[in-house]
């Protein structure tokens, strides 16, 4: 937690939930102006906005520090947990399947990607294989997930952001071979 003019807020991936993490990225990719933006964030995780009529830019700049100022995110995968009583369980390999799915979402919207990510990556352990990929079942899985801490979400992220890079890039190098 960071103190931002006398209010805690979280910061810390173990701290923040998926769906505060995924709300701070959303403001990062639709604000471009760098004092709104953290604004926005810092009224989004509990600051008051009256907070910030009277915070001089000095004050402002420190908050911004103090916030950023966390150890690094995890990197290793957490491949099972456990919510509301079921465990789920994700592939050490993502499957092109899985990653067709995310790079979907990610085109229809990117503002919920952490969560939309793990609700494909995990899935339940006494369920069949086609109850995973029902519309319901991951929009159900979507909102349990965002509950989760944000640190159970970034490595996976990480690995489907690279795969998805490596993936265009190999796509596009063969697309234009002669």
């Amino acid at each position: 937690m960071v103190n931002i003019g006398g209010y805690e807020i979280p910061n810390r991936v173990d701290e923040l939930t998926v769906e505060q993490f995924d709300k701070l990225n959303a403001i990062n990719m639709t604000m471009s102006d760098s004092l709104d933006k953290w604004i926005e964030k810092f009224t989004y995780l509990g600051v008051p906005s009256e907070i910030f009529d009277v915070m001089s830019l000095e004050e402002f700049k420190q908050a911004v520090s103090d916030f950023n100022d966390i150890p690094e995110a995890p990197t290793e995968r957490k491949l099972s947990i456990e919510v509301d009583g079921f465990t789920y369980s994700a592939n050490e390999n993502i499957g092109v399947k899985d990653l067709s799915l995310i790079e979907k979402t990610w085109k229809q919207d990117r503002s919920e990607f952490s969560a939309d990510c793990l609700s494909v990556l995990f899935k339940r352990d006494d369920l069949s294989k086609n109850e995973h990929y029902t519309a319901s079942h991951i929009k159900h899985k979507k909102a349990l997930f965002k509950k989760l801490p944000c640190e159970i979400a970034i490595p996976h992220i990480v690995a489907v952001s690279e795969l998805l890079v490596k993936s265009a890039e190999r796509l596009n190098d063969t697309d234009n071979v002669e």
